[in-house]
């Protein structure tokens, strides 16, 4: 479901959040371009490079900068999504290394872990239906 942008628009996000890709290049140091629509109608553009893609394994993606005009605030981080086989369920790991303590700590104070919480909670109510 990580490597079509069908499925993905489906439950990236948090609860109530739309997601549309509007560029999506899945192999190492290809783009993936999005815009998630936030409940109360915020945009947030996000552009992201994979890293690396060891299928079904693997996936680490890095934000790119966005442009100084959006105004738009950058974490500079390294994303990693890990799915390994746990009795019969996938188990996904998601781990994200920030480029410095302050940009860890300006993301944290953004709520920036309930967005990923509520993905993967999207996520298991989208496999629970299948």
């Amino acid at each position: 479901m990580y490597a079509d942008p069908a499925q993905l628009v489906r439950f990236w996000g948090p609860h109530g959040s739309t997601t549309r890709i509007s560029e999506f290049d899945f192999r190492p140091g290809g783009l993936w371009r999005m815009v998630i629509t936030f409940p109360g109608g915020f945009d947030v553009p996000m552009t992201s490079r994979f890293v690396e893609i060891a299928e079904p394994s693997r996936i680490v993606f890095r934000d790119v900068p966005p442009d100084p005009a959006s105004g738009m605030p950058h974490h500079e981080m390294l994303v990693s999504i890990d799915f390994s086989e746990n009795d019969g369920r996938t188990r996904i790991l998601v781990q994200v290394t920030f480029a410095s303590v302050e940009t860890r700590d300006a993301a944290v104070a953004n709520r920036f872990v309930r967005p990923i919480a509520e993905s993967m909670e999207r996520l298991e109510a989208l496999v629970a239906a299948r």
